[in-house]
């Protein structure tokens, strides 16, 4: 025969549920009853404690906002549940918590209560009788809430023979999920760059223990400033699960990103659940556009019954340089032209320039326009920018040593001024001047009578 207290502990998820009886609660029996009778007139008070395990070997993490609602079952099999009689325990002999609503019994609503921050949820002043215990709503990290469980008021007391709890306390186990979200966006070093974003979720088990999760549906939806890299996406499991292609679906249609496992994909992971085990999504995007600098990317979890909605972000910041002439900060130059590096080592030999998408197109020049002006787009935050100059406008000297520029994020700004070259020395004008040019020019044209009649003579001489 399947005792009632067998029953129970088949019909809880995850973990049998305990029954204990509360310290000092228990009632006491009046002086004509026999200690090992029930008290036919006593009240009952039924304490749930929901709990879950979210690390390995953590057991009893309290659940807060899980709602319970009670019912007392009157009638069982046609026979009426008395528990104050012999007849009424057989009746109840071999009740079962999975088929009880399928068997006709009648039920009486005796109560809801939701789990506080301990956990716990406490039914007080209830008749002796047989209860059904079914969780109708939990949090949003509960991937499957315990199944519905009967327990009986008054509860035989397994530490004292022959002894009744009427105060009991209960610890229905559910399942708990976790689920979260990272960027990694080091290797980018400008716009046009990769990033690649991980997805992380826990892989808990189902409704009883082997069960495989009702669902498990990945979703990312790309800021419009990202663009998703084709073939990029990789998936995972700790411990490895052996997913094959046939064990998800994948789709990226809209800007969003959807993974959802498939039956056999459910049940490779019902294999490998545990409080330890996860499921790992990554993909790369390109960075095409900043924006105001940041960048948030949201996903979305639905493990089993719980519902995650991660987000990750990016911090951006594009760099404006404005050159002008030296002195003179509203005068701007243009054809200024400059390329970007991420350390001094490399603006020093000139190697390694920062290319960055603009206008579709990589580029690693930049040249200023008739404002002066000229936007390098992006940078993640907190990059170090090495600014040189490779040509100067027409007329200008090249700037020398350029301070570097930590990006913000948002827009940053630097202005760099040119000298003018110097030209060839000119011809002293003016009376002074002039009067000098006069003497000069006589003095020159003396000479050059002399030097003709000095020629004439030795040409002369020459003849003689």
């Amino acid at each position: 025969m399947v005792t009632l207290r067998q029953r129970l502990g088949a019909a809880v998820a995850i973990a049998a549920v305990a029954v204990v009886g509360l310290p000092g609660l228990a009632a006491a029996a009046p002086a004509d009853a026999a200690p090992s009778n029930i008290d036919p007139s006593a009240r009952g008070q039924l304490t749930v404690t929901a709990q879950g395990r979210t690390a390995e070997g953590v057991e009893s993490a309290p659940i807060e906002g899980v709602e319970l609602t009670l019912q007392r079952v009157t009638e069982y099999g046609g026979q009426r549940v008395d528990l104050a009689t012999p007849q009424g325990w057989r009746a109840i002999e071999g009740a079962d918590a999975a088929t009880i609503e399928q068997s006709g019994a009648v039920m009486e609503p005796a109560g809801v209560r939701t789990t506080g921050a301990s956990g716990e949820a406490t039914f007080e002043d209830l008749d002796l009788g047989l209860y059904y215990v079914t969780p109708t709503a939990g949090p949003a990290h509960v991937a499957a809430r315990t199944m519905p469980f009967l327990v009986t008021i008054p509860y035989p007391d397994e530490k004292v023979t022959g002894g009744w709890l009427y105060d009991v306390a209960v610890f229905p186990k559910s399942s708990i999920a976790t689920a979260d979200k990272t960027v990694d966006a080091s290797a980018a070093l400008a716009v046009g760059d990769r990033a690649t974003w991980t997805l992380t979720g826990s892989v808990p088990e189902g409704a009883t223990a082997g069960q495989p999760l009702s669902r498990y549906v990945v979703t990312d939806t790309l800021d419009p400033r990202l663009q998703y890299v084709p073939d990029s996406l990789r998936i995972t499991t700790q411990p490895d699960a052996g997913l094959g292609a046939g064990d998800y679906a994948v789709s990226y249609e809209a800007r969003v990103l959807t993974i959802t496992l498939t039956p056999s994909g459910l049940t490779k992971l019902a294999q490998q659940a545990s409080p330890a085990a996860t499921l790992i999504a990554s993909f790369d995007t390109t960075v095409v556009a900043i924006g105001d600098g940041t960048i948030e990317n949201a996903a979305a979890f639905a493990i089993g019954e719980a519902r995650f909605a991660p987000r990750s972000v990016m911090s951006w910041g594009s760099l404006e340089i404005y050159k002008h002439v030296a002195g003179d900060v509203d005068a701007p130059l243009a054809g200024a032209v400059f390329q970007a590096y991420t350390n001094a080592d490399d603006a020093k030999n000139r190697e390694h320039a920062v290319e960055m998408l603009v206008g579709g197109q990589l580029v690693s020049e930049f040249t200023t326009g008739s404002d002066g002006t000229v936007l390098l787009p992006g940078f993640p935050a907190g990059t170090t920018v090495h600014l040189v100059e490779t040509t100067a406008p027409a007329g200008y000297t090249a700037s020398g040593s350029i301070d570097p520029v930590t990006i913000v994020t948002g827009e940053n700004r630097v202005e760099i001024a040119n000298a003018q070259r110097s030209g060839v020395d000119l011809p002293v004008l003016g009376a002074a001047g002039m009067a000098g040019a006069a003497l000069l020019g006589l003095g020159l044209i003396g000479a050059g009578v002399g030097i003709a009649v000095v020629s004439k003579r030795r040409t002369v001489r020459a003849q003689r």
